[in-house]
């Protein structure tokens, strides 16, 4: 009997043991070596060391975590495999008490390299990375830009569309704000930014509150290439296209030990041809057909764009932990477009005899720009970020008209300055292998800008506007379950606003035709030479995420944002002058739009591929957008009307009391806005040698003013969609199509729908060299198109628009790349501790 109970007790020890040793587990985190990124779906298998039976396997999370449990101790080996990665093996990793739920840490992958005689050639990264708060695309290999700008890089990316004058919009919306490395800069230069000079593209629709605020569609980020490559290597681009264009670029690199330094250098000389037409008509509501004023306008405009660009760097690290940065950046430029255009007026259904005017505008300026760091990683994954940069450009912009025998120079200089400390502390989360995250941070940024116009040498308008703001940031990032994590924080802004303008006394000869409107203006402004504002903003932010595993991803996002008005639409002055009557001109006091934005978003990878939908809704208040102002002139004095009546005071057309109609085109704070809209993108494979991605948005919107203008109340409407197929043809021949269409409704009018087309062909030799084809605008469609029309009850008149607008036509261009050094793509060694996207405005995010 006692034996029986002795064999019971040890069967039911032995079995207590089993259940003991199937409580063992091996975790983890799979990274990218190249940037610490998380990879998810990577496929992990465990097999025995003895006999290679596999164990047990699983696939890592989208933060790129992964967990195999209930693992008997013994000795195993782990494998982990990624179709863009090369296979990662952990051999004899050993499980036994008391280690028996053993933490991995991070696992980095290496990214696939393909031999091609001596020169090792990586794999082209993801084209789309996903954060919780941003997308990032990858665009460095797009044969599609080749000897291009980075107009054309944007205008290859998902609801990313250029306009006819290199506006750029987001989701159909223009007030996005654009930085290069994270520090503001202007839409305006982005056509003498080489394209070869481009890594990836950062698009963030609702940004976290250590990001700026501004722009209401949110932030587009282009990161510059740093070639971190071990040993030395370089890269060197020729191109040329049919108008005569030519660029040349090289980069080099040198990476040994503790120093990686690196450089690039850009020329381009781009020519491109175009056009505008414009006509306009005032119609007699009381008569049929019958034109009050108008005018037909067609130009022919050359352009050509020269630029040389140099960013020189280096990166120190001075033990384990310790970073020391330092980049600097010089870019020099000439812009000059002739336009001749032809003229003809009408009056009462008469038209004018045709006039012709030549304008010539000429921009040449500079920038340059520092940025210097240290980055320090303390104990327990603390780590402190200190960064300054500083900023200074030039441009001096001529005009002449020898119609209207006018010369304006305009003479700009911008300053800027930023001062930013971050610090990160991740702390205990409740949830099984997750670290929570603190983030706070200080910044100090300062913006001065200068302008000094002079008119004919007869008068002089000193314009100065700072911008100083004092910013500071929290953020926390904290896991509720496995499968939900939030994202929550508030950045606090003080801003304050300064201008000031002085102007010298005005000479009677500047008072000759054409010129009396351009004197009324400027006495106008002047009336308003100072204005100082001080304020101060909190702008919360929140963010959850909900894991679905392989069903998907869902987010949810909200944030304040701000669109504060750029210097251009400040600039109290003329800036337009080939229209006498119609004159453009900036307003110094308008309030910056309050913006509050909402998105959802899901994500999946299916089995045909990747799928990403998001719907939107924006509320915006103040908005500003061009309002007209009238203006009667009755041969002596200009007055402030409601609505320009040609037929004059006493209502009859053809007599003495005719009046003069002009026209001021400014931005004012019109209306209040409200936006909702849906954004879909997809990546597939139709066939092994076609990559496919396509999509699009579609956006509604509504103004409400307190105005009866029908341009600043009704509803709105805009849509774009694209397409990008990758065909591999042969193992060194490879063609790529980019197409992409938008198209929109304002409240009085209609915007045809634009597209375009570019095409680049890419052939890679052996030994070193690349050959691209390239064709820009292969239908010669990309055409600007609006038509708008405006009824005038109070004087009974209905005013109609057309513009077209062609900024450059179909072009053909080649370009040759040449690989020298030791282009292996052996990634930093040490991991990259600081992240250049985010410099400046983002603070280090």
């Amino acid at each position: 009997m006692l034996i029986k109970i002795l064999i019971l007790f040890s069967t039911l020890l032995i079995s207590q043991n089993y259940e003991l040793i199937k409580l063992g587990s091996f975790k983890g985190e799979i990274t990218d070596e190249s940037n610490n990124f998380p990879v998810k779906y990577a496929t992990i298998k465990l097999f025995k060391s003895s006999d290679s039976t596999l164990v047990d396997g699983t696939i890592s999370e989208e933060d790129g975590f992964f967990i195999l449990k209930d693992v008997r101790p013994g000795k195993y080996n782990l494998s982990v495999e990624h179709v863009m990665y090369e296979t990662f093996i952990l051999a004899d990793q050993l499980l036994a008490p008391p280690e028996t739920n053993k933490n991995l840490g991070f696992l980095k992958l290496k990214q696939k390299i393909v031999e091609v005689e001596g020169v090792n050639v990586v794999d082209e990264k993801p084209f789309v990375q996903e954060e919780i708060d941003k997308k990032v695309y990858n665009v460095e290999d797009m044969p599609i830009a080749a000897s291009g700008t980075a107009e054309d890089v944007l205008s290859s990316l998902p609801s990313v569309t250029v306009g006819a004058d290199g506006e750029v919009s987001f989701r159909g919306n223009e007030s996005v704000n654009i930085m290069i490395d994270g520090r503001m800069k202007s839409a305006s230069n982005l056509d003498v930014l080489d394209a070869v000079l481009i890594e990836k593209v950062e698009v963030i629709a609702i940004p976290s509150a250590k990001y700026d605020p501004d722009g209401t569609a949110g932030i587009i980020n282009i990161i510059t290439k740093k070639n971190e490559y071990v040993g030395s290597s370089g890269k060197t681009t020729f191109g040329f296209d049919n108008f005569g264009s030519k660029t040349f670029s090289v980069t080099s690199n040198y990476f040994k030990n503790k120093l990686n330094m690196f450089g690039t250098y850009s020329k381009g000389n781009r020519e491109s041809e175009g056009y505008a037409k414009r006509y306009r008509e005032v119609l007699d509501n009381t008569q049929e057909n019958f034109i009050i004023e108008g005018y037909n306008r067609f130009s022919d405009i050359e352009r050509n764009r020269k630029n040389d660009n140099f960013k020189v760097g280096l990166e120190f690290y001075p033990e384990d932990g310790r970073i020391v940065y330092c980049d600097l950046n010089y870019s020099d430029y000439d812009k000059s477009d002739k336009e001749i255009m032809q003229n003809t007026d009408i009056q009462l259904n008469q038209t004018s005899t045709l006039e012709i005017i030549n304008a010539f505008e000429d921009e040449d300026g500079f920038d340059r720009s520092m940025v210097a760091g240290y980055v320090m990683k303390l104990n327990k994954d603390r780590e402190i970020k200190i960064e300054t940069s500083s900023t200074y450009e030039k441009e001096i912009e001529s005009e002449d008209i020898s119609f209207y025998e006018l010369s304006v120079v305009s003479n700009e200089e911008k300053n800027s300055y930023r001062f930013k400390i971050d610090y990160s502390h991740p702390f205990k989360s409740t949830v099984l292998d997750k670290k929570n995250l603190l983030e706070v941070g200080i910044l100090d940024k300062q913006n001065g800008y200068n302008n000094i116009f002079n008119y004919n040498n007869d008068i002089k308008y000193d314009f100065n506007n700072s911008r100083n703001i004092l910013a500071a940031y929290v953020d926390v990032s904290y896991y509720l379950k496995p499968q939900f994590s939030l994202k929550f924080g508030t950045r606090i802004e003080n801003v304050i606003r300064d201008f000031k303008a002085n102007s010298s006394s005005l000479s009677e000869d500047f008072i000759q035709d054409g010129s009396q409107f351009y004197k009324f203006l400027i006495d106008e402004q002047l009336e308003n030479d100072s204005y100082k504002k001080t304020y101060t903003t909190i702008y919360p932010s929140i963010f959850f995420n909900y894991d679905l595993k392989q069903k998907g991803n869902i987010k949810f996002g909200f944030g304040r944002r701000v669109e504060r008005p750029g210097d251009w639409l400040l600039t109290p002055l003329p800036r337009s002058f080939t229209e006498d009557d119609q004159v453009h001109i900036g307003n110094p006091v308008i309030k910056p739009e309050d913006i509050f934005k909402y998105e959802i978003s899901y994500s999946n990878r299916l089995k045909i591929g990747y799928l990403s939908s998001t719907f939107f809704v924006t509320s915006i208040k103040d908005a500003f957008d061009w309002d007209m102002d009238d203006y009667e002139f009755d041969g002596n004095n200009f007055t402030s009307v409601l609505s320009c009546n040609p037929r004059g005071l006493d209502g009859e057309l053809g007599t003495q009391d005719d009046v003069d109609c002009y026209y001021k085109l400014t931005h004012d704070n019109i209306a209040n806005r409200d936006e909702y809209g849906f954004e879909l993108f997809i990546m597939t494979r139709p066939m092994r040698s076609w990559d496919l991605k396509f999509g699009g948005d579609i956006t509604f919107g509504k103004f409400k003013s307190e105005s009866n203008e029908s341009d600043q109340n009704g509803n709105t409407s805009s849509t774009s969609l694209f397409s990008n197929s990758n065909f591999k043809i042969t193992e060194k021949l490879k063609l790529d199509i980019n197409t992409w269409m938008w198209m929109a409704k304002t409240t009085d009018g209609e915007i045809s729908p634009m597209s375009g087309t570019k095409l680049a062909l890419k052939y890679d030799f052996k030994k070193k060299f690349s050959l691209v084809f390239k064709v820009n605008d292969l239908f010669d469609s990309q055409k600007f198109d609006i038509e708008t029309s405006q009824i005038d009850n109070l004087i009974n008149t209905t005013t109609n628009m057309d513009y077209e607008r062609q900024r450059r036509s179909r072009s053909f261009g080649l370009s040759i790349d040449y690989r020298f050094g030791d282009y292996k793509e052996n990634k930093f060694k040490k991991d990259r501790q600081y992240d250049s996207s985010g410099g400046g405005q983002m603070m280090g995010y």
